[in-house]
This record gives structure tokens, sequence and C-alpha cells, in this order.
């Protein structure tokens, strides 16, 4: 049998923070500057990748008249 919550928490009242040890937010710090230079790599390469098949694309549409 499901328990049926009385209501919905507010969602406008601030919940505390949550408090990490020093050593385990600097682990999350770097964990976390690693994956953005990821995303801003893996961002760079599908644009650059993008960017090449479109000039193909524009290439090969001039040919065929």
């Amino acid at each position: 049998m499901r328990r049926l919550r009385s209501s919905q928490p507010d969602l406008f009242k601030k919940s505390p923070p949550c408090e990490l040890p020093s050593p385990q937010r600097r682990t999350a710090v770097e964990m976390l500057k690693m994956l953005l230079v990821e995303a801003m790599i893996m961002s760079t390469i599908a644009s650059n990748t993008i960017d090449d098949r479109d000039d193909r694309e524009l290439g090969d549409d001039q040919d065929h008249r």
C-alpha cells in the first residue's frame, strides 16, 4: 500500500546548503573543472565537424547545376 504525501513541500523555501568537508569539496571542484573542459572540447569538436560538412555540401551543390 502506498503512502500519500500530505502536501507538496514549499518550492520557494530555501533549503539549508549541503556542506562538504574540505577534501571532498576540493575533489568535487576539480571534477567539475575537468567536466567543463571536456564539455568545451567536445563542443568545439562537434562544431568543427558540422562546419566541415557544411562547407563540403556547399561545394558539392555548386557543381550540380
